[in-house]
């Protein structure tokens, strides 16, 4: 989900912008060591937006109810995770576990919500996502609810090839001949 693009002669992120979570977080300090510009963009998860339907009808206040009942079922779908994390139990969909819990998007309000709850946010389908390990916003509960907007030309790539560079420098070799192996209890120096 990262990709630069050129647009109007600038380099834009057709995917990855933000980092989520800011205290404590190593992909911040890459970030912030490697000075990508941006800005703070506080979490607001109950930014003001408005609802309007197929025929121009505003249905903001139809949409903000059943959005406050798809954040019921995150909490119980959170204590689902949690569940079946602490008892080793298989993975499901996170499509399964929705319905299991009685989330069924119907009709194009439920639709729309279940769209920017899920396929917006995780970038794939609940029914291709790991109930476990897709569902659960740890960027938020491990670290700050502030976020970055990286609006840097280098983009956010940037962080990738940074670590990307300091893995070659130290741990990998490209166009050499391995002469020998020496495994050891301390490690397999090569």
């Amino acid at each position: 989900r990262m990709r630069t693009q050129n647009f109007a002669g600038v380099t834009i992120e057709e995917g990855a912008n933000w980092v989520h979570g800011i205290d404590g977080n190593p992909v911040w300090e890459m970030a912030a060591r490697l000075s990508l510009s941006g800005a703070m963009t506080p979490f607001q998860p109950n930014i003001d937006l408005a609802v309007i339907d197929e025929t121009g009808c505003d249905r903001t206040g139809e949409c903000m109810s059943r959005y406050q009942r798809l954040e019921l079922v995150n909490r119980q779908l959170m204590a689902r995770v949690e569940s079946y994390t602490a008892n080793d139990l298989q993975d499901e969909s996170l499509r399964q576990a929705l319905t299991t819990i009685g989330w069924r998007a119907e009709g194009p309000l439920e639709l729309a919500i279940d769209y920017f709850g899920y396929d917006f946010e995780r970038g794939e389908v609940p029914e291709k996502t790991s109930m476990k390990y897709g569902s659960i916003d740890r960027y938020f509960t491990d670290f700050s609810y502030n976020q970055y907007f990286i609006c840097d030309e280098r983009g956010f790539t940037a962080i990738l090839k940074n670590m990307l560079t300091s893995l070659l420098d130290t741990h990998v070799r490209v166009n050499t001949i391995v002469q020998s192996v020496n495994a050891n209890n301390k490690g397999t120096p090569i």
